[in-house]
């Protein structure tokens, strides 16, 4: 289909390219932060991981604004590894044998970091990410945020790190020494910061698409105030931005003084390239979800986004690039011009290769201090959740009681922790170790909570009935021996914890229990180790018959529980299993009714007086209205009766079932356009199904209207017809007659509305 907005790709793509280009250039920045002299070749880096980056998102990503590019985490991540290797090697070393090493460093750590993320795409791990708890989230990007901050405080006074907290806890006047060089500094960062935070600020109130450009002007306004005031040092600019391929010749010539580099650094790479794979992961996918709620992505699957984002870091780490991901600052900057479709990323990609292979004489005019002031912007947004949440916990926990404190702070006191924690692993080790920490704990936590609110409900089918209708005599036996029948609701992730405390909840049924349904509605995921143990609680209760219910064929559960073996697509050989549990309720009752001699013999055609309704007639009676009855038979899936059809007809049904259906819609949209939207009928969806020896069709008999559904036939079916000539001509012949029959009629319709004002109240409970 041909693109509709063009004008309006090209200029988003262009302005998202600008707005880019600062944070891409203080990525380069901060990997060799700490390392003098190496500022062109963390640039070098940075470009390619913002050009590839970028062209893979509109090749391989799922979303139409997505594009990725350097993200200050795993940049951060991977100058902390350069930072510990180069305090291991001889000072003596040259340029360019350290040139060497570092690169070689980030072509095996980002490649490597691309497989990882390609490994997270075939287990799914995307699908994981929605269980992260909040204090884990925001946890984790405090620290980083923190550590960000403070590796570029010592920009701010034109000093480098060792330097700057050497002079801070010696002589920290010594700081001020060129008090109007370092006034100046420190008034760029503060009007930039102002700037910056002004459009989270001022976005929440007035809907805008200038706030989206903020990123773009704030640093333009600092190097405009550089160009106005200008400093004598040439130490405050970018040098010169010359963009080289990796010189492979060079690096295989080293490779005798490189290998044993990487060989005793090897779990440190590991260790680091699995962290970028982590967090890009992360950021990938937050930045898919914000997105979606400006235009909705045709593909749901993440494990699409991670393979792009995989495969686009093994290219960057070939390129000696830094790891890339997804970033919704430059997705929404370019869906704030006008940008709706991927050739806006194309455009944005050509515009940097244009910037920084043409233009970029001009990149010598970008002062150090603005990319600086942009990456402490981003280390403070990253503060700031946690900031909110302090005060939104002391606001809202200080007018609770005391006994409802604890629970009220908990999420503050897990954050708090994990922050704890994690800066504790950075002073002591290093990034990417306190990342993998501040996961790991995350994940303890996590898992107790997971064990803390394990509540599965136990319901009983003498409560809750399915929506087949039964004869009297059915319904008084399940109404006495429903207990019997237990349906479990399962609820969250089930995984090895929790489907232990389901198996310790079955083991403490009652001895009298022979039927569980395990209904699977609510839970949100299941693993392998969780379907090993429901195996193992089957097969430890032999005395139990066993259904599941809301398997849906082809999720996470039904692969976890096909894989060990609980069920497949051959019923007859493993449990039942139904998409919802009315089914597998109907299955269980039929069963039930069945092994005690209470439901029909199959197949068997019942007279008239086993008809529940006609109970009170004596013989004679049965003999006269048999005379006004017309019989007839339906063949499976034949309409007894259609909706919109004229009800003049009483149905008692005498063998087979019949289910009640309506025709379900759903809205579709075309092209992911909420504009454009089609009704499209999908299925029929079943509403009620009747069992031999009851009555149907009487609602709309009684009313006198036309059938609002329609009733088909599950198997061969036979029927006793009653037409409403016929039922006037008894009430006129027959009147007696006619009394009884009405007068059943109305028991039935009293006993269906308790039944079903019952399993409303029930139900209520329930959820």
């Amino acid at each position: 289909m041909k693109n509709k907005n063009i004008i309006g790709d090209i200029l988003g793509g262009v302005v998202s390219a600008f707005v880019a280009l600062p944070l891409t250039l203080a990525c380069g920045l901060l990997i060799f932060k700490g390392i003098n002299g190496f500022e062109h070749l963390g640039i070098n880096a940075a470009i390619f991981s913002a050009i590839i980056g970028s062209l893979i998102s509109g090749l391989i990503g799922i979303h139409p604004l997505q594009i990725s590019g350097p993200r200050v985490v795993t940049t951060l991540i991977l100058s902390d590894l350069i930072y510990v290797v180069f305090n291991q090697l001889d000072k003596s070393l040259t340029f360019i044998d350290l040139s060497s090493i570092f690169i070689v460093l980030m072509i095996v750590t980002v490649g490597l970091s691309g497989i990882f993320q390609l490994i997270f795409a075939y287990f799914k791990v995307g699908r994981l990410i929605k269980f992260l708890p909040h204090p884990v989230v925001i946890g984790v990007s405090t620290t980083i945020g923190l550590i960000i901050v403070v590796k570029q405080i010592p920009s701010l006074f034109n000093n480098h790190q060792d330097e700057f907290f050497e002079i801070l806890f010696s002589n920290p006047l010594k700081l001020f020494e060129d008090f109007s060089d370092t006034f100046f500094l420190l008034s760029t960062v503060f009007l930039i910061l102002l700037i910056l935070f002004s459009k989270d600020l001022l976005s929440k109130k007035f809907n805008s698409k200038i706030f989206n450009l903020f990123p773009l002007i704030a640093p333009l306004l600092g190097i405009v105030l550089f160009l106005i005031f200008p400093m004598d040092s040439k130490e405050y600019y970018l040098n010169e931005v010359n963009i080289s391929f990796v010189d492979y010749k060079n690096i295989f010539n080293s490779l005798n003084s490189i290998l044993p580099i990487i060989q005793i650094n090897i779990s440190h790479i590991i260790i680091t390239a699995f962290s970028i794979a982590l967090m890009g992961t992360l950021n990938s996918l937050v930045s898919i979800s914000i997105l979606e709620t400006k235009i909705p992505s045709k593909i749901k699957d993440t494990s699409v986004e991670l393979r792009g984002q995989g495969i686009g870091n093994i290219i960057v780490g070939f390129f000696a690039g830094l790891p890339s991901s997804g970033s919704e600052a430059r997705g929404l900057s370019n869906f704030a011009v006008g940008g709706r479709t991927i050739l806006s990323i194309f455009v944005h990609t050509i515009t940097l290769i244009l910037i920084v292979f043409i233009f970029n004489k001009y990149l010598v005019f970008i002062p150090v201090v603005v990319l600086s002031a942009i990456l402490i912007h981003t280390g403070l947004l990253m503060v700031k959740p946690t900031m909110d949440l302090i005060l939104h916990g002391m606001r809202v926990c200080l007018h609770r009681p005391l006994n409802e404190i604890n629970s009220c702070i908990k999420d503050t006191l897990y954050t708090l922790f994990i922050i704890f924690i994690m800066l504790i692993t950075n002073y002591f080790k290093d990034v990417s170790t306190a990342v993998l920490s501040g996961f790991a704990l995350a994940s303890l936590i996590f898992i107790v909570e997971m064990m803390k609110n394990t509540d599965f409900k136990i319901i009983s089918a003498s409560f809750h009935r399915s929506r087949k209708v039964r004869t009297e005599e059915e319904k008084d036996f399940l109404d006495t021996n429903g207990k019997k029948i237990k349906i479990i609701e399962l609820e969250g992730a089930i995984f090895f914890g929790t489907a232990d405390s389901l198996r310790v909840m079955i083991d403490k049924l009652d001895s009298e229990v022979q039927w569980v349904i395990l209904d699977f509605r609510k839970v949100t995921e299941a693993d392998i180790t969780g379907a090993e143990i429901i195996k193992i609680c089957i097969n430890e209760n032999k005395n139990i018959n066993f259904v599941l219910s809301y398997i849906i064929e082809g999720d996470d559960t039904y692969q976890a529980l096909c894989s060990a073996g609980v069920i497949n697509d051959d019923t007859s050989k493993t449990i039942q299993w139904f998409y919802n549990t009315d089914y597998a309720l109907e299955y269980v009752e039929d069963k039930f009714l069945k092994a005690n001699n209470i439901s029909p013999i199959s197949n068997e055609k019942l007279p008239l007086e086993k008809l529940s309704i006609l109970h009170d007639l004596d013989k004679n009676e049965l003999e006269t209205l048999s005379k006004e009855l017309i019989e007839k038979t339906y063949k499976k899936d034949e309409h007894i009766f259609n909706a919109n059809f004229n009800a003049n007809e009483l149905y008692f049904l005498t063998k087979g079932t019949v289910s009640i259906k309506t025709k379900e819609k759903e809205i579709a949209y075309e092209n992911g356009d909420c504009l454009h939207k089609n009704e499209i009928t999908l299925f029929s969806s079943r509403r009620i199904t009747f069992s031999p020896g009851v009555v149907f069709g009487e609602m709309a008999f009684f009313q006198k209207q036309a059938h609002e559904v329609d009733a088909v036939a599950n198997e061969e079916v036979c029927v006793f017809i009653l037409t409403r000539n016929n039922f006037e001509k008894l009430i006129l012949e027959n009147p007696i007659l006619a009394q009884k029959l009405t007068l059943s009629f109305c028991k039935h319709l009293s006993s269906r509305l308790k039944d079903v004002t019952n399993e409303i109240h029930f139900l209520e409970k329930w959820d």
